[in-house]
């Protein structure tokens, strides 16, 4: 698969931690994998991965029987002792500081999943970890979000040896009615609705020595690294940049312009148009994309109504916005709602 037909996966490894961790609360994995309409043998392919849809309804499908709405927190968390072999883990383990860890964990994320993107940010006062969304509209939430947090403190506390390394989180969703798993966790201030979902470390943490780190054996990790994220068709397209890019403006109510896309990443206009022609596409052709999925995704999403995807996705006019959805889909956003409702 080339790098422009990518799309929001996830790897079959983080479906068996999934699986695994039903098993241990008792579920009955094998009912909750069919209920996700998934079939048995997939779970034993390797090299298999799931859409992001498909890992949602497993998702919920886990959380639904576990009943519980702290589920996501709690899966990282009993990640902490895990001294498994997946690739991932294994870079980590060889990087020769705390820091090289986290930004080689951001780095190679898309092995494990292409649906969020953290991002390892180390200019500041505090370095912090930041989630970026790859793919706006995607129903993955507030669950997923504290998994993936709760998992960086099961990996900072394998680092570290336990040394206190977060000094706050931030969510952008708002908060939940129980807090205290939340304290038990991350033992540090956590904050809602902050717009932007990151954790913010200590700055002291970030040149602390891994033990028993291989530099040689990590070259080699990184070489099969690299080799996964071209298969998971990360590469280098631009393509994909620019729509990630225009994700993010349009998911935070911006209106998207082409010297804005090109600033973030770091071309001039005239380039990026050149670079995006090379790749056989457009500026437009990926704005016209990126405001379908995400308008399709929203609608679906009944929190949201007409008039907010509208603003969402930057048109001016609610019937501008209902021109291009029934060109996209040959129905109007009305008639779309009345059919997820029938």
């Amino acid at each position: 698969m080339s790098p422009n037909k990518a799309r929001p996966s996830v790897s079959i490894d983080l479906a068996r931690i999934l699986i695994r961790y039903a098993s241990e609360k008792g579920l009955n994995a094998g009912a909750i994998w069919q209920a996700a309409g998934l079939r048995g043998e997939l779970l034993y392919k390797g090299d298999a991965r799931l859409s992001a849809r498909r890992f949602d309804a497993l998702w919920r499908a886990v959380e639904a029987e576990a009943g519980d709405e702290n589920f996501g927190l709690q899966l990282g968390e009993s990640l902490k002792d895990y001294a498994g072999g997946h690739l991932l883990y294994a870079v980590l383990m060889n990087s020769p500081t705390v820091g090289a860890a986290l930004s080689k964990f951001c780095r190679y994320h898309c092995i494990m999943a292409n649906v969020v993107q953290p991002r390892f940010d180390n200019s500041g006062k505090k370095p912090k970890v930041v989630l970026d969304v790859f793919w706006p509209g995607l129903p993955l939430g507030l669950g997923y979000e504290t998994f993936i947090f709760s998992l960086f403190v099961s990996i900072l506390d394998n680092l570290t040896g336990g040394e206190d390394s977060i000094s706050e989180v931030r969510f952008s969703h708002p908060p939940p009615e129980k807090m205290n798993v939340y304290h038990r966790i991350f033992k540090c201030p956590t904050r809602f609705k902050t717009g932007q979902s990151a954790l913010i470390l200590e700055k002291s943490i970030m040149t602390r020595p891994v033990f028993l780190a291989n530099p040689d054996l990590l070259a080699e990790l990184e070489k099969m690294a690299l080799r996964h994220m071209q298969q998971v068709s990360i590469g280098n397209s631009v393509r994909f940049k620019a729509a990630r890019v225009l994700g993010r403006i349009l998911m935070n109510g911006e209106r998207p312009k082409i010297s804005e896309v090109a600033k973030m990443l770091a071309m001039s206009p005239r380039r990026l148009q050149q670079k995006l022609n090379s790749e056989q596409t457009s500026y437009r052709e990926i704005l016209d994309q990126v405001r379908k999925d995400a308008a399709v995704q929203l609608m679906e999403d009944r929190e949201h109504t007409i008039s907010d995807i509208t603003f969402i996705l930057g048109f001016s006019e609610q019937s501008s916005f209902t021109h291009a959805f029934q060109k996209w889909t040959g129905v109007t956003p009305g008639q779309y709602r009345k059919s997820l409702k029938a």
